[in-house]
């Protein structure tokens, strides 16, 4: 089970950004059952195109989750 989700902008892949989903995971979940989930949608440009599991997501003091952490581990990523 996912219990919380957050997209993020990435440019990993030389294909342009991707959309990858940080989430605290269930030990059953694959990344496989997440992208088959995703691509019951119809609209194809919400699909993800990986998926990273995480045990916690990086928060504030009231709980928010901290996007700008994020996207600045994936900047340093993409260096």
């Amino acid at each position: 089970m996912i219990t919380e989700t957050r997209l993020t902008m990435s440019r990993r892949s030389p294909g342009g950004p991707n959309m990858p989903i940080n989430s605290f995971k269930d030990p059953a979940l694959t990344e496989q059952a997440v992208l088959e989930h995703c691509r019951k949608d119809p609209t194809g440009y919400k699909i993800p195109r990986f998926v990273e599991f995480r045990a916690e997501l990086p928060k504030t003091n009231v709980g928010k989750i901290l996007r700008r952490a994020l996207r600045d581990e994936e900047l340093s990523k993409a260096k």
